[in-house]
């Protein structure tokens, strides 16, 4: 007659699965070096489409590798 308290159970499960994809999800690059590495990616995909010059390209690759 325990019907109430046993539909609860898969809580138990899903609980420590949250915890654990939270952590991989903080734990996977969400701190700023991703974007700025896809950032770097883009200049430099913009040079080789000549949409900038290469001075243009050393100011702003610069700027974005200046806190590394």
């Amino acid at each position: 007659m325990h019907t109430f308290g046993m539909g609860w159970m898969w809580l138990w499960w899903l609980l420590p699965l949250l915890i654990i994809a939270a952590v991989l999800y903080v734990a996977s690059g969400r701190n700023g070096r991703s974007s700025r590495s896809r950032a770097l990616e883009i200049l430099d995909e913009r040079l080789a489409r000549g949409e900038i010059d290469i001075g243009t390209y050393e100011r702003l690759k610069a700027e974005l590798t200046e806190n590394d």
